[in-house]
């Protein structure tokens, strides 16, 4: 676990080099995405059960994909946050997905997961406040149609979701329209975070937003390389694999 400053806490999985960010204020814990079931994030729970007090407990989906949403039963107690489209999504695929995991590749089901949608859901944007910070919810378009980021304010601090990501960003099949995901990486970057933490790396500097565009846009104009993972000593088969078909994408629906 790896503490930013007095109300940020980290909590990094070398398995999708996946990132739960918690949130502490006087009068709130927020639980952001909650990776790939109750087993992988105990630690989590027992921070949260640690530092609760007084406090009341929220989880936040940034989006609906199973990587992000499978650890909500952990919090069987506590409110989950999302977009409209988010809740609308887990419960309208969230069992299908679950069940296809199950049978193809039950290594990646952390615990017995039972799929929970949120409780609390908003259009354009939500925000708390609590003593000295704001922690605003943000609708964002790109890596999914239901996405959103957080931002903490005084620390100008944005958790990015799956909107930012290292080494380069995904383009989903039935998700991802490739001007919205440019769009709003590039409002992002004019925002000019302090630190951009992303669900999937190790980097959190604003920098990689706009590596991001540059890599988006190369895909948008068709002149990106096959060969890009190579030339940029990118060697994760996930990563390899996400090139291919965000490269197969691409020529199919741009």
């Amino acid at each position: 676990m790896k503490q930013v400053n007095k109300n940020l806490y980290i909590f990094h999985y070398p398995l999708y080099n996946f990132n739960c960010s918690v949130i502490k204020t006087d009068d709130f814990i927020f639980v952001i995405d909650t990776y790939l079931g109750p087993d992988g994030i105990k630690e989590v729970k027992e921070f949260v059960e640690k530092n609760k007090e007084h406090r009341k407990v929220y989880v936040i989906n940034t989006h609906s994909h199973y990587d992000h949403i499978w650890g909500n039963c952990l919090f069987e107690n506590c409110q989950i946050i999302s977009h409209r489209l988010c809740r609308e999504k887990i419960l309208s695929d969230g069992e299908k997905v679950l069940k296809e995991f199950k049978e193809k590749e039950p290594k990646l089901i952390l615990g017995d997961i039972k799929i929970k949608a949120p409780d609390i859901i908003f259009e354009d944007e939500l925000t708390f406040f609590s003593k000295d910070i704001s922690i605003k919810l943000k609708h964002f378009k790109g890596h999914t149609k239901d996405g959103i980021i957080i931002i903490i304010e005084p620390y100008h601090i944005c958790i990015a979701g799956d909107l930012v990501e290292e080494p380069f960003p995904i383009v989903n099949e039935e998700d991802s329209n490739l001007k919205e995901f440019i769009s709003s990486l590039e409002e992002m970057d004019k925002m000019e975070f302090n630190l951009v933490i992303p669900s999937h790396g190790n980097r959190f500097d604003k920098g990689l937003i706009k590596e991001n565009i540059y890599y988006l846009k190369q895909l948008e104009s068709k002149s990106i390389s096959e060969d890009y993972c190579m030339q940029n000593n990118i060697t994760s088969e996930f990563y390899l694999k996400a090139h291919e078909e965000n490269l197969d994408q691409v020529s199919v629906d741009y």
